[in-house]
């Protein structure tokens, strides 16, 4: 069996050790730029949310200002069907 051990053999196992510390290194920077592109959207996702966390206080504020401008025409034309001047 000396012929499995020979040079033949040896530069094999070489290319071979070659090629599968090309395909990891691949891997890792693709594992990185992955890793990258996730922290990115995690970013953005929490600066979509706070943006919409902001338009939905603003939305309710609105709401609460309107629904309180309504009361208190509804209180104005209440009053004056029954004959009281309002300010």
């Amino acid at each position: 069996m000396p012929q499995l051990y020979g040079q033949p053999f040896k530069s094999e196992l070489r290319k071979e050790i070659q090629e599968l510390k090309r395909e990891l290194w691949n891997k890792h920077k693709e594992h990185q730029e992955t890793r990258r592109s996730l922290r990115w959207a995690r970013s953005k996702i929490e600066a979509l949310e706070a943006k919409l966390q902001r338009m939905e206080q603003k939305a309710q504020q609105l709401v609460a200002e309107a629904a309180q401008d309504v009361a208190e025409d509804t209180k104005d034309r209440f009053l004056q069907t029954l004959g009281i001047k309002v300010g």
